[in-house]
């Protein structure tokens, strides 16, 4: 067992660059799947989570160049041209929860989705039920059993909805928003996750031609568009690194 050693007393003191935040980074990543264009995505941090995934995605059909120093700096460039009508994700997709969040821009492009359970930390109980009602909401059929989640289209474009979340839920409001950005129609999504990191994934789709509008504290209008562009875009940097650092040094009596 790995063990960690701290000696007190020592204010904390000094400058650091606060890192991409990975809650950011994570669905940003999967929603470039949503475009055929290159995609420049600066600040991204290079923790596992994020390392697992671009190997899933590459997987998946997706070219990646990575470029930068250390883990606060990475630049990457992606780009996905074309998918294999029947994607089907495997195995690694267990490894990391946000391989849920595949579901939307998979099925929004391509009519076809199979995803092995995903994984990740165990939190309690973190169900995929409302991830799934968006999607069917807009038109999906969805096959669900102990190992996989598979949704179709049956060759139709996914259409617009107006869906309430019973709960909110953060992972389903990115999921559903990126389904929605292809859908056919103008959509209204309710009772949305409102943190940061939901703000960024809507600043970085709109950058790329999504027509996505705040209508309410927890409301949106996403008027569905045919395809999106490519384009560079910075995640935010990560708040609870930030909240670390500051704390540490409020405790400390440091600067």
């Amino acid at each position: 067992m790995v063990s960690i050693k701290i000696t007190g007393g020592q204010k904390i003191e000094g400058e650091v660059l606060v890192s991409g935040a990975k809650n950011a980074s994570m669905p940003i990543i999967i929603a470039s799947l949503l475009s055929k264009k290159k995609v420049t995505l600066s600040n991204v941090p290079f923790v596992t989570d994020v390392t697992t995934l671009l190997s899933l995605i590459m997987d998946l059909g997706t070219s990646l160049e990575v470029c930068g120093d250390g883990r606060v700096r990475k630049v990457i460039t992606l780009e996905t041209p074309n998918l294999d009508f029947k994607t089907e994700v495997g195995a690694m997709a267990t490894k990391i929860r946000t391989s849920v969040l595949l579901m939307g821009p998979l099925l929004a492009r391509n009519g076809y989705v199979k995803l092995l359970k995903p994984g990740g930390c165990n939190i309690g109980e973190r169900k995929t039920d409302l991830h799934v009602l968006g999607m069917q909401a807009l038109g999906a059929k969805v096959l669900e059993t102990e190992e996989y989640l598979e949704l179709t289209t049956e060759g139709e474009r996914l259409k617009a909805a107006d869906f309430i979340f019973p709960k909110v839920s953060v992972g389903a409001t990115e999921n559903v928003i990126m389904a929605m950005v292809l859908a056919e129609g103008i959509s209204f999504l309710r009772n949305i996750a409102i943190e940061p990191e939901i703000e960024d994934l809507i600043s970085f789709l709109n950058m790329l031609g999504a027509k996505i509008t705040t209508v309410g504290e927890r409301e949106l209008k996403i008027e569905g568009v045919e395809e999106l562009e490519g384009g560079e875009y910075i995640i935010m940097p990560d708040r609870m690194e930030a909240l670390t650092y500051a704390m540490m040094a409020a405790a400390t009596g440091g600067s």
